[in-house]
């Protein structure tokens, strides 16, 4: 049994509401069709606007809950960014139904589409007026509003994209950046404190480190540094999972280190693992396309 079969015997009224909510459409846009298969059902009407947003249609005109609630789910399954749900009068008086509908039309809202008010269908029938002047209206401002989002969305996908550049050229083009190794990785804390503001792409990336990672990276960064002068050690030693890779620099460097009272070694132990740990996670996550957070002068 198809999905058609299944469906009760087509009103005369919902006829009519497809011709001419069709009409309307094809006039305004240029291009809609009724019966338009989509996501296993049959919409109503769909039309598609020159710069591609798509509009559905969905006529309830058989006041059975059944019917609705089938309905109700086209249109929650639609993939047009604008919904149109028009319905039988009878249906508008149902508190249950009218807020089952809200509760859907809220769900699809949330997810980005613009979706209707229930429409009195009896009034697209008998009032041409409504016609040309309130609902071509209501529809023209579900159009503007899923164009607006859609134009916002674009803008965003091309500012990440530079964003994203950005990030790439002051983080991992840095001359003391060699792929995603441990050199690279142990390497680079010590060169953000060395340079700070002598380089160009070490002060574009010192400012998106503390605009973005404050709590977790830059406020530990000044305490590591703080502690370091503090005992005028020049290099802290690395953690052993780095070692091996690193040829053991850093561990035959760190005789001053072993001077430093308890305490704070240790604390300078745990901030370095902390930090590269960040270090790794940040490096990590501009590889596979996600911005540095933060700012800097230099930014896009």
């Amino acid at each position: 049994m198809t999905y058609l079969s299944k469906m009760p015997p087509e009103t005369q009224e919902h006829k009519r509401l497809k011709e001419t909510v069709s009409k309307l459409l094809k006039d305004k846009y240029g291009a809609s069709l009724q019966e338009y298969p989509e996501t296993g059902n049959i919409q109503d009407v769909k039309a598609v606007t020159n710069d591609g947003v798509s509009i559905f249609v969905e006529n309830v005109w058989t006041a059975k809950k059944g019917n609705f609630q089938r309905d109700l789910n086209v249109l929650h399954r639609s993939t047009s960014k604008v919904k149109i749900f028009v319905t039988n009068p009878v249906i508008l008086q149902d508190s249950s139904l009218v807020r089952d509908f809200e509760k859907t039309r809220m769900t699809e809202r949330e997810k980005g589409f613009q979706v209707s008010v229930m429409i009195d269908g009896s009034k697209i029938l008998t009032d041409p007026d409504y016609v040309k002047n309130e609902f071509n209206k209501m529809v023209a401002e579900l159009v503007a509003e899923a164009r607006r989002r859609k134009s916002e969305k674009a803008t965003a996908q091309n500012s990440n994209q530079s964003k994203l550049k950005h990030s790439r050229h002051i983080l991992l083009t840095r001359s003391d950046y060699q792929g995603l190794n441990n050199w690279a990785k142990v390497n680079l804390i010590e060169n953000l404190l060395l340079q700070a503001n002598d380089r160009l792409e070490t002060k574009s990336l010192m400012q998106h480190l503390e605009s973005g990672y404050f709590d977790e990276f830059w406020a530990p960064l000044m305490e590591y540094k703080s502690l370091r002068e503090k005992h005028d050690c020049p290099i802290v030693p690395f953690p052993s999972r780095f070692q091996e890779a690193i040829g053991g620099y850093g561990k035959s460097l760190s005789d001053a280190f072993d001077s430093i009272p308890e305490n704070d070694k240790s604390q300078l132990l745990e901030l370095k693992e902390h930090l590269l740990g960040v270090v790794e996670r940040v490096i990590f996550e501009v590889e596979n396309g996600r911005p540095l957070k933060g700012h800097c002068e230099f930014c896009p």
